[in-house]
């Protein structure tokens, strides 16, 4: 399918900005950028509570959306977007109020440590940590300790699949279920929608390659809790629901890394948006394409939290 005429013009008046490409810019700079977008819209909610939870490093922020006051809701602890370096619980604030609304569910969004200030595997280790807290503490935040998933947006998306892996290979806690909205899951960016989807369509490969630098300094990239399509075993893991955008240099990478999982016995959902870009999730008051894909979502989670 072709670019969605709605995505085209989203990119053409991107492009009349005139802001400089974020490999030419610090990632201050870029962050600063990243505020004055907004938070992407989203509806009214019950109520939403700022708090910090104990991190391995320190206080890590996180903010809780209450779709109504009934107790014990199933939960999503969810990670932002923005490429480990870029991003906010602000930034993302209106996809979380849309799924916690839709699916029923209280949203936890975790504020994980960014590069290049904290590298890899910090965020990673905050991603893991936040879960895990989340099922600790599941009777003082008012949540259902057996209804617990995870998901995220782009990075916040790989570090969804990775807390998968560490609770896995560390034995628990169990849950139920993981969204990956337009994951990265391997660094060598080498697939067919690098090569044809990675220039003039958002993000580019020279953007990816600088959220990798940054990230990961260190050349560990290729370690499953960077790139889990890397992973050498991915049985055992939580049903997945796997969203992808056709117009995305992640989106071989999405769909291969669905494919393995039901390679290795994991119930998944798959789907890729025929002729979106990877930020039609963010911008649903453009893209209607990118609420239907949300509400997608939330029904699938809804679904999980049910069985």
């Amino acid at each position: 399918m072709t670019l969605d005429p709605i995505a085209l013009k989203f990119l053409k008046d991107a492009a009349a900005l005139g802001a400089p490409p974020i490999g030419e810019l610090e990632p201050g700079q870029v962050r600063a950028g990243i505020k004055a977008s907004g938070k992407g819209p989203g509806p009214e909610i019950y109520s939403i509570e700022n708090m910090e939870m104990a991190g391995p490093e320190g206080p890590i922020p996180v903010r809780i959306y209450r779709p109504s006051d009934k107790l014990n809701l199933p939960a999503l602890v969810y990670f932002h977007g923005g490429g480990w370096v870029i991003g906010d619980i602000d930034w993302n604030d209106g996809m979380c109020r849309q799924i916690s609304d839709q699916a029923n569910c209280v949203v936890i969004s975790v504020e994980y440590r960014l590069a290049p200030e904290d590298v890899y595997p910090a965020a990673a280790d905050d991603a893991y940590a936040a879960t895990v807290w989340a099922v600790q503490n599941a009777k003082r935040l008012e949540i259902d300790e057996e209804r617990i998933a995870v998901g995220g947006w782009s990075a916040g998306a790989t570090l969804a699949a990775v807390v998968c892996l560490m609770l896995r290979d560390r034995g628990g806690p169990r849950i139920v279920h993981q969204l990956l909205i337009c994951p990265a899951t391997d660094a060598a960016m080498d697939t067919e929608s690098y090569l044809t989807r990675a220039e003039g369509f958002g993000l580019t490969a020279d953007t990816m390659e600088w959220f990798w630098n940054h990230y990961d300094p260190d050349g560990r990239r290729a370690e499953p809790y960077a790139s889990p399509l890397l992973a050498d075993d991915l049985s055992q893991l939580p049903s997945a629901h796997v969203i992808t955008a056709d117009y995305d240099p992640l989106r071989d990478e999405g769909i291969a890394y669905a494919e393995a999982l039901d390679f290795a016995g994991v119930d998944v959902i798959a789907k890729n948006y025929e002729g979106q870009i990877h930020t039609f999730v963010r911008e649903t008051d453009t893209f209607r394409v990118g609420a239907q894909a949300l509400t997608d979502a939330s029904t699938v989670l809804k679904s999980k939290f049910a069985e």
